[in-house]
């Protein structure tokens, strides 16, 4: 049962110079977006739904529940759909379900931040430790979209 919401919202500054169209280019991209999280193990495309919204199966570990109780992985379906200024991925896990808005914002003086604002639902068993999940889980997304948008733009190969 699905009985606890839980809402994380949080934003970062992007290096100075980044182009829209590269940010815009790496939120269109799920392989880039997946790999960020470490916990990714692998993933594969299951549907591709229309132009802009594609299925995925998406297999990771659960970092949220301690190694001791859980030492597997799992596997969920994961709708992936882009926008004009971002992209939604939606998680369906056994458990837990989220939906994951990635946004570009111009800030003042020209600034680009880019924000994630998650809306989960799990059970209250594993609310407070979703709960800090998704904040740390955010950290390092949003370092890793920084450093991966400024490799490339810096011509670094996109090794995903």
């Amino acid at each position: 049962m699905l009985d606890s919401t839980i809402d994380h919202v949080s934003t970062s500054t992007l290096p100075p110079g980044i182009p829209t169209s590269l940010v815009i280019q790496v939120l269109h991209d799920f392989d880039i977006l997946i790999s960020l999280n470490s916990d990714h193990n692998s993933h594969k495309l299951i549907h591709q739904i229309s132009d802009t919204e594609s299925e995925y199966q998406v297999d990771e570990q659960l970092a949220f529940i301690p190694r001791k109780l859980w030492h597997g992985g799992v596997k969920y379906k994961s709708v992936f759909t882009t926008f004009e200024d971002g992209c939604d991925i939606s998680v369906d896990a056994p458990f837990f379900k989220s939906v994951n808005r990635w946004r570009i914002e111009n800030g003042e003086g020209g600034e680009k931040t880019v924000r994630i604002t998650s809306d989960a639902k799990c059970s209250k068993a594993f609310a407070s430790a979703v709960k800090k999940f998704l904040g740390s889980s955010h950290d390092e997304l949003h370092r890793g979209f920084g450093e991966r948008v400024a490799a490339m733009q810096d011509g670094i190969p996109d090794g995903h």
